[in-house]
């Protein structure tokens, strides 16, 4: 019988072992919204929202809270204090007890994550 790998380089110690798992359930969503930049114009974004919870939980069930709290701004104009992509990331983990939100704009190649940490 051959020893587990464990990938070592010559001369160094060995990787740390990970001992326990965290299983987190997704589910995404797209908001269409508009905000006043910087210098005071308004132009919008599309952002892709994903979401993700402790544990296993109904992940249609989750999709479907997640969509139903990204209508009440899609297609409007975001009030100030939602006016980054963080921003929104942090109103979305508050408002759903999600442990972990990523806010996409893959066209624009910029993204952001909000996520409690121990």
């Amino acid at each position: 019988m051959t020893a587990p790998y464990s990938p070592m380089t010559h001369g160094q110690d060995a990787a740390p072992t990970r001992t326990s798992l965290r299983v987190l359930t997704g589910a995404e969503g797209i908001l269409s919204v508009a905000h006043r930049g910087p210098d005071g114009r308004l132009h919008g974004h599309t952002y892709a929202v994903r979401a993700w919870w402790s544990g296993e939980p109904c992940a249609e069930e989750q999709r479907a809270a997640l969509n139903k709290w990204l209508l009440k701004f899609d297609h409007d104009v975001l009030p100030p204090n939602m006016s980054r992509g963080e921003r929104i990331a942090e109103q979305c983990l508050m408002a759903l007890g999600c442990e972990r939100v990523e806010i996409l704009r893959p066209g624009e190649g910029l993204f952001a994550v909000v996520e409690y940490v121990a």
